[in-house]
């Protein structure tokens, strides 16, 4: 018989990387466990398990074993305002909820919910975080400077039951900030192609020079630098960049390409495109990228920075360069794959075993149970 859970969280179509993890977590697991999934405004029911708007779940439909799927996206609030109320386990795939909270207080009026997690987070230091944040930005990119510099999540760690987490290094910052509770890492499974698919091979001499990113649009994704480091080869060999994925800043530059989102088979088709895929994120939010595992599993070498989850990729397996640097220092790696192709195939092939070390689904699907053994052995209590 298989056990009941439930599982709190956005869903497709919504653009946001958790809508689809918990997607493919229903699917991997399906056949051992008789999902609930309470889906938050802007989702759709999903077709493999019983599905409900979360506003429309009871506290007497409750089982012991409930997830709450936790990101640094306004698609979550209703999902951090569910925790709060019942407590279980939180899987999080950011250790920053300062963009989320913030945008909770800004559209909810709950300024004074949002300073409890400031004072809880930096206790003396608390007055002079919230000035330097309600002072006006001079841009969006400010503001989300702002956000990174000051992270906000010890108060809703302090609401989970269990701590779930997609990387190691992600796991060390909240056991860190918990004093040393158990965080369990989960990893990022990939779904399975529907087809064989080509890996790229490197360039010709005569080839025009496909840079990508892939995945939706950040401000911390270093679109910026991406764009001057194509610039910078340009001025020597035929190059272009896409972006394939939602959000992307269109620069109009007639060698930019941006595909918006796209349905998974193009998507798959467009990164094969690519002779080398750019990452250059500065700073972390203890994210996992599952649009770089996708690259990597794709073969496409990749140039990533050296931060958070970044630094444990194995170096065979991408080129890192340090954040400190960029864009030049991205310039100059691509420059150099693109000058020694055999550099190119050897980490293209790294790339690709890594990614698939990933993706095992039965691993996985043993880990979702013993999360829920453990929920079940510890039952949640409501948050006072």
């Amino acid at each position: 018989m298989k056990r009941r859970a439930l599982l709190v969280s956005p869903l497709p179509p919504l653009e946001t990387g958790l809508a689809t993890y918990a997607a493919r977590m229903v699917r991997i697991t399906g056949n051992s466990i008789d999902w609930t999934a309470a889906y938050t405004e802007g989702s759709e029911p999903l077709h493999e398990c019983r599905c409900l708007p979360l506003r429309e779940l009871r506290e007497t439909s409750l089982p012991e074993g409930r997830l709450f799927q936790l990101g640094n996206s306004p698609h979550c609030s209703e999902v951090v305002s569910a925790l709060k109320r019942w407590g279980g386990g939180g899987i999080l795939h950011e250790v920053n909820f300062h963009h989320l909270l913030r945008h909770m207080a800004d559209t909810s009026g709950g300024w004074e919910e949002y300073r409890k997690h400031i004072v809880f987070e930096y206790g003396p230091k608390a007055e002079k975080v919230l000035r330097v944040m309600n002072r006006k930005a001079k841009s969006k990119a400010e503001y989300d400077l702002r956000l990174r510099r000051y992270p906000l999540f010890k108060r809703i760690l302090g609401w989970c039951t269990s701590l779930v987490c997609l990387n190691g290094c992600a796991g060390e910052e909240i056991s860190t900030a918990t004093g040393g509770r158990a965080v369990i890492v989960i990893g990022h499974p990939l779904e399975s192609l529907p087809e064989p698919l080509p890996r790229p091979v490197a360039p010709k001499p005569s080839d025009t020079i496909v840079l990508g990113m892939a995945g939706g649009f950040g401000y911390g994704r270093g679109w910026d630098h991406a764009l001057k480091v194509v610039a910078e080869l340009r001025r020597k060999r035929d190059c272009v960049l896409v972006a394939a994925g939602a959000g992307w800043p269109d620069p109009g530059l007639k060698w930019v390409k941006i595909t918006g989102r796209l349905p998974e088979p193009e998507y798959q088709r467009i990164i094969r495109t690519f002779h080398i895929a750019l990452d250059l994120r500065t700073g972390s939010c203890g994210e996992t990228s599952g649009s770089l595992l996708e690259i990597l599993r794709a073969g496409v070498p990749a140039i990533i920075t050296d931060s958070g989850a970044f630094r444990r990729i194995p170096s065979g397996a991408v080129v890192r360069v340090p954040s400190g640097g960029l864009p030049d220092s991205a310039a100059a790696a691509a420059s150099y794959l693109i000058d020694n192709p055999e550099v190119m195939t050897a980490v293209a092939t790294e790339a690709g075993a890594f990614a698939e070390t990933q993706g095992n689904h039965e691993a996985y699907e043993k880990q979702i149970h013993s999360i829920l053994d453990a929920l079940e052995r510890k039952p949640s209590c409501p948050v006072p």
